[in-house]
């Protein structure tokens, strides 16, 4: 019993220090500017893996929507709150009434203010669009602002 109790401590406290090591789990916000703006939502997997999904109302002529899935790797630098973080994944969603599919990248800045739950990133994600019209899309620059939790 006593066994299972100490297991249970340490449990708890180690816990507790990875939830304080990782500045959050979960966070929603949006992703202005560049060719994707839109909604955003990053999931930590552990201080340095995540995923982050962004749907989002292209700027260009013609209207539609994607939605792009990414993979990021967050590594700390400079001090306490700051990650720089890179990553791939893909999109997929309609331009001018056709499929668009591609692929893309993600490279990033991000900022967890110390004692409040914003957020803030500057990225550039470059992507390549396989369906409807075969091109790179080098344009896309972005802040984001998230609320974390």
């Amino acid at each position: 019993m006593k066994k299972i109790i100490c297991l249970l401590i340490a449990a708890a406290a180690f816990s507790t220090y990875s939830a304080r090591a990782q500045d959050y789990n979960f966070a929603v916000g949006v992703r202005l500017g560049g060719d994707t703006g839109g909604a955003s939502v990053k999931f930590k997997m552990n201080p340095s893996d995540a995923l982050e999904g962004i749907l989002s109302v292209p700027w260009d002529k013609g209207g539609g929507f994607l939605f792009t899935l990414l993979y990021e790797r967050h590594i700390p630098v400079i001090t306490h709150g700051f990650h720089l973080y890179y990553g791939a994944g893909g999109h997929i969603g309609t331009r001018v009434e056709k499929l668009s599919f591609g692929v893309d990248g993600i490279l990033g800045l991000e900022y967890k203010l110390r004692h409040s739950p914003l957020a803030i990133s500057l990225d550039y994600k470059p992507s390549f669009s396989i369906l409807h019209k075969t091109k790179f899309h080098f344009s896309d620059l972005a802040l984001g602002i998230r609320v974390a939790f």
